[in-house]
């Protein structure tokens, strides 16, 4: 199982990046993974979600980067994920906002009768980046 702090959330609720006016937001992809059944179209669905939020919120400049340590948002890969939260988003916050995120999506969701599990692992994709943009 992962792991994971609970964030603290402030009083709002709403976090915001901490990043300089017109700064880019970078996201890292998890190029392989080991974790029982992961394939090459995980990546491809994955970068998918993160081509679809950049482009329906262009201000904030989101863009994939190869490096984990470059990334404000990194994005991992998990066979132990529950199928009732197939998705998670942990928000790590500062005084001054967000300073970073992490997300793992599941390597192995089941197709339903309405949804292939391409189609669903894109959905969980989507959620959980959303999680992170506010």
């Amino acid at each position: 199982p992962i792991a994971h702090p609970v964030p603290s959330t402030p009083p709002s609720g709403i976090d915001r990046w901490a990043l300089p006016p017109g700064a880019p937001l970078r996201v890292w992809i998890e190029p392989t993974s080991r974790a029982a059944g992961w394939t090459p179209r995980h990546d491809t669905l994955a970068a998918e979600a993160v081509t679809a939020w950049a482009a329906a919120l262009p201000a904030l400049g989101l863009h994939r980067v190869p490096a984990a340590g470059a990334a404000h948002i990194r994005v991992r890969w998990s066979a132990e994920l529950s199928p009732a939260h197939p998705g998670l988003a942990l928000l790590h916050p500062s005084d001054a906002g967000l300073v970073g995120a992490d997300v793992w999506l599941p390597t192995r969701i089941p197709p339903r009768r309405t949804a292939s599990a391409d189609a669903l692992l894109s959905a969980v994709a989507l959620h959980e980046l959303g999680h992170t943009l506010g």
